[in-house]
């Protein structure tokens, strides 16, 4: 008498043969094509979002640094500048050498007039803020009072007005480069420039590289500015509107 497998209740002789057959090549391949592609969809939003909020992160900090310009004077008994200084080349995680300019909060040496120490002078350097050009787009403006309104306009690709960095000149102070941006507060809190005189206005503007270039939407310009009095207000524009 032959053997014969025996079949399960339901089965078919062949249904256990189809049940346990593996992928085609072509299935496995379609499978990995998919997964690249929602893989690839992912890591660029990913790239998007990281790059949004390292924008955020940045405009945190820079605000910070220009509401800790108060709390310095007030511990110190000094004015204090804000200083943005010129571009400079520096290491980036150990191996990349880009271009940033250093954000910098200083205490007067007593004479009430920006000395930089960076060229000699003898103010002292209280915190600093190293921000990449390669990763942001910074512009600057400076008002004097009854004088001339915020100079130095250019249009971003994207249409948006800002103002960069501005060449600054102080007879009275001391070692002060070329392409520096200075602002103080004095003891009445009231908004001076280098030369200790009192300004009507200033702000400085941050935004993200590629946002500026046009590669990463939408253009998000956070405008840190102060008036008369040293309040730092911080306003956030996303496409030309205020949020």
């Amino acid at each position: 008498m032959s053997s014969r497998p025996s079949v399960g209740f339901g089965e078919s002789p062949g249904s256990r043969s189809a049940r346990t057959r593996g992928f085609t090549l072509i299935e496995i391949l379609v499978v990995v094509v998919v997964i690249a592609i929602m893989a690839g969809i992912g890591i660029g939003e990913l790239s998007k979002i990281s790059r949004r909020e390292a924008l955020t992160a940045m405009s945190i900090q820079v605000s910070a640094l220009m509401q800790q310009a108060q709390v310095v004077l007030r511990q110190k008994d000094a004015i204090t500048f804000l200083k943005l200084g010129p571009t400079r080349l520096g290491v980036w995680r150990g191996q990349q050498i880009r271009n940033f300019r250093d954000l910098q909060l200083l205490v007067d040496n007593g004479n009430g007039t920006f000395d930089d120490p960076a060229g000699g002078g003898g103010d002292t350097v209280a915190q600093t803020i190293s921000i990449s050009l390669d990763e942001f787009a910074l512009s600057v403006a400076r008002e004097l009072p009854a004088v001339k309104p915020f100079s130095n306009t250019s249009v971003l690709p994207s249409g948006a007005t800002t103002v960069w960095g501005t060449k600054d000149s102080c007879v009275p102070c001391t070692g002060m480069q070329d392409d520096t941006f200075v602002i103080g507060i004095n003891f009445r809190g009231q908004t001076i420039g280098p030369d200790g005189n009192t300004i009507t206005a200033a702000r400085l503007g941050l935004t993200h590289a590629d946002m500026a270039n046009g590669n990463l939407s939408p253009l998000i310009d956070y405008e840190m500015s102060v008036n008369p009095i040293w309040e730092v207000a911080v306003k956030r524009t996303v496409e030309g509107k205020v949020y």
